[in-house]
């Protein structure tokens, strides 16, 4: 019940796997800002002399491909900053801890009010990622 979606008057309904998708990448949101901060100050993977001398025919392009990296971790934290814009103040932390941590939502207004946020903010998060 604890990643529960309203399946009636719910004009924020998504399919169930993307549903849970969204509900994991929020989850991730503060692993997610230590690896985009881990990799832009240390560098991203190991260096290249401790790595096996392995065969092949194409030509590594480690700058690329940690653009790449930083590119798409960047995007998926602005998707849920952009979406947290979306729901008022006084909801978005009981709505955050709901997601984090399934923690019940504050006795300070109605459930159905929380599950609404809930479900704005989890369908803002899909459309910024742009999955729907």
């Amino acid at each position: 019940m604890r990643d529960y979606q309203r399946q009636t008057n719910n004009p924020y309904r998504l399919d169930h796997e993307l549903w849970m998708q969204t509900l994991w990448l929020i989850r991730r949101y503060d692993r997610l800002i230590e690896e985009y901060n881990l990799r832009i100050d240390e560098g991203m993977g190991p260096d290249p002399e401790s790595l096996p001398a392995g065969k092949s025919n194409r030509t590594g392009d480690p700058t690329s491909l940690r653009a790449m990296k930083l590119a798409e971790i960047s995007k998926q934290i602005m998707a849920i900053d952009k979406a947290k814009l979306t729901i008022p103040e006084e909801y978005m932390n009981g709505v955050w801890n709901n997601i984090i941590t399934t923690s019940p939502y504050p006795r300070d207004a109605d459930p159905r009010t929380y599950g609404t946020y809930k479900a704005r903010f989890v369908y803002a998060v899909a459309k910024n990622m742009e999955w729907i």
